[in-house]
Order: C-alpha cells, then structure tokens, then sequence
C-alpha cells in the first residue's frame, strides 16, 4: 500500500465486532478539531457488520483508509497491523490509537499535539478518562495515570515500573512515532499495554494531560489479575494460539528484548535498557509470585528452558529471604534510584573485562539451548549482561537492609 497523503498525526482503530458503538467512535475522530489527521481503521475478521460501517464513513470522510483481514489476527497484531498500515499510509510524525468502542472529546487530539510541541523531551502524552457504562452514562473518572515529566531516567524507569500507571488508559494517548517504533510497537505478551507504557520511558517522559478528556465505555467488569489475564489469553492472540507460561514469558521479556545491544533500541545506553529490565523483574516477581509458582509446578526439577530456570532461581531467593530481608518495593518510591543507578555504573566498570563462573556456564548453557528460540535469545542477554543484572538485584536488596 502506497501513502495516499501525508499527515502529522495518524490514528489507528483496530475493530473486532464493535459494530454497536463503531459509529460513535469513528464520529467522534471525524469531530476533533484538529483536523489534519489521517484515520487507518483495520477490521479484525468481524462478524457483526462491522466493516460496513467503516467503509461507509470511509465513504464519507477522504481521511478514513482501512482493510479488513481474512482471518482474526488477535488484538496485539491487529494493533501491530494497523499502526505500520497508519505509518505507511500517512507517514505521521505523531500516532495514536483509538478504541473502537470508546469516544473523544473534539479537543482530545489537538491537546495532546500540543502537549507534544510545546515539550520536546515527552514521547506520549495522554488524556483524563472519564469512565462510563454501557449506555454512555458517566460512572466516575479513572484515577490520574503516570506522569513522568521532570523526573531523571532512572527515576521515570522506577515510577514506570512500580507505580499504578493505568496502562490501559495511557495507552489511548498520543505518541512520538519514533518512540513507538523504538519499543517494538506491542510485544507479544499479556499486559502488552503496561510494557509499552514503561519501555517508552526509556525514551523519554511520559505527560499525563488533564485538560485532554477521552470517554471510556465499560465492557467487563473482574478486575482480578487472574481473570484479566485470562480475558487477555482470549482477545489478545489469534484463535487457537496458546502461550505457555505466559506470567514467565511478561515477567522475563524486557530481560530477552532490552538488556542485550539490538537495533531496536535505537541509541538508548545499555545501562538505562539493564536497569529498566531489572526492575521490571523485581517487580514481577513480588506481584505475580503465586502465579509464577503454579506455572512451575506441572514441570519438572529442571527447567525445560533458561526463561524458566531463571525466573525459578529468583523465586527461590525470594523464599529464601522473605524473613531476612524486606520485600521487593511496592511503589516507585521505595526505589533508591540513585544508589541502584551507581552500582549498575560500578558493575558496568568491574565487570568489563571478567571472565567467572557463571559467565562459562551460560555459555554452555547458549549452546545446550541454540535450538529453542526464546531460550536462545534469553540465554545471549544473560551471557553478556547476566552476571551485573544478579549482582544488581543482590547488592540492592543488601543496601536496603542497611
């Protein structure tokens, strides 16, 4: 598909069976008031006349593009889908995703493009949530999500990674194009929307705008992990995927992505990538312990992969050490960012040249486990960045005890 105009701001709206609110969605885009915008609407195999309704607006609005797939993609690769589809369609500077179930006010865009103009150093800027029920009555308004405006890197890295962010609603905001693709765009993941929200903080800060307002509609009401993460295993991934271990595989993806040199990462030092990997790490490990555990115990004594093994090992310190020593921290606050900040420097530096144990058995391990994907990435990340990541998790718990 060639680019049929350009455009500074592009917005993607994946549609799967949003037939009963799609009008309103799309109508509420077609109203802001910023109106230089291209709109790639991607339908996702629905079954409800949903397309219909696209390529009537398409019809109407020479801003609107959009495709249907054949088959159901899942919503992670509908996202992927239909923000590269934006990108090369618009060429945007700017991006954004849009619920097909939810609305915008008419100044939503144009106050997050401004945002964005007016502070070079933000990468994604987002609105107020007003939250609301099915037949669009206002039922509250969600809580302020992250903002990490002012803060150093590794201070946005901890409030990212330990702080209630609001992911989900953060998400819907407005972002710097070469952030976006920087991170990957959505990892194949559970909580993918939580991932891309702390990555993007490695390239800078993240601008909660309250005087930008988006309308929420609720369409479920568990808010219990387990039963978001099994909605997610539904909606997220084709038909018929099935994702072992999927608390190891969240819990492990920024140590397999981001904490080994990849042209990914753009110019993002290897410092910030380790430390943001790390803390995610711990942080995982102290909120979804018990389901870490359950995934354990259909396997045997030895981890039939590295992701598992290493995830197992931290467990078992974490066990270990419940009564020695204070548990992970719960908010970003409880981070001494600073200390943790100069021992990665300090291992960065005494670690440059070493050659010890672990270093050898990962290497053996990297050529047990060449066959295994995942396991194979794991494995090279750990090989060079694995034995300051283990002193750092260590050295830090050890400064909190004194």
């Amino acid at each position: 598909m060639t680019a049929v105009a350009q455009h500074a701001i592009a917005i993607a709206v994946p549609v799967h069976n949003g037939g009963r609110f799609l009008d309103q969605a799309l109508g509420s885009l077609r109203a802001q008031t910023r109106g230089d915008i291209g709109i790639f609407v991607l339908d996702d195999a629905s079954t409800d006349g949903s397309f219909a309704i696209v390529e009537r607006h398409a019809a109407a609005d020479s801003r609107i593009a959009c495709q249907r797939a054949g088959e159901r993609l899942g919503m992670i690769e509908a996202w992927r889908r239909a923000a590269r589809l934006a990108f090369e369609t618009f060429q945007p500077e700017y991006f954004a995703w849009h619920s097909d179930h939810d609305w915008s006010s008419p100044g939503w865009l144009e106050t997050l493009h401004a945002t964005l103009q007016a502070n070079p150093d933000v990468v994604l800027a987002h609105a107020r949530t007003e939250l609301v029920d099915l037949e669009g009555t206002r039922t509250g308004t969600a809580p302020p999500a992250i903002d990490t405006t002012g803060l150093s890197t590794p201070d946005r890295l901890a409030r990212a990674v330990f702080s209630e962010m609001g992911a989900g609603n953060a998400v819907y905001g407005l972002f710097r194009r070469s952030a976006l693709e920087a991170c990957g765009i959505m990892r194949d993941e559970i909580l993918p929307d939580r991932l891309l929200v702390a990555e993007v903080n490695l390239h800078g800060s993240v601008a909660y705008v309250e005087r930008a307002e988006r309308f929420r509609r609720g369409t479920f009401t568990s808010l219990d992990q387990n039963a978001i993460v099994s909605r997610q295993m539904r909606n997220l991934f084709r038909d018929g995927y099935e994702r072992r271990r999927p608390y190891t595989s969240h819990t492990t993806c920024f140590l397999r992505h981001l904490a080994q040199p990849a042209p990914e990462c753009g110019n993002v030092g290897r410092d910030a990538r380790m430390l943001l990997a790390m803390l995610y790490y711990e942080r995982s490990l102290s909120k979804f312990k018990q389901a870490l555990v359950a995934e354990f115990e259909t396997l045997g004594p030895e981890a039939p992969d590295p992701a598992v093994d290493f995830v197992r090992r931290g467990l078992r310190r974490a066990y270990a050490d419940r009564d020695a020593r204070p548990a992970p921290p719960s908010t970003h606050r409880d981070v001494d960012v600073e200390r943790l900040t100069r021992t990665v420097e300090q291992l960065r530096r005494e670690l440059k040249d070493e050659q010890d144990e672990r270093s050898l058995a990962l290497s053996r391990a990297e050529r047990r486990y060449s066959d295994l994907d995942e396991g194979y990435r794991l494995i090279r990340c750990l090989g060079a960045v694995g034995r300051a990541a283990l002193a750092v998790r260590d050295r830090w718990r050890s400064a909190r005890t004194r």
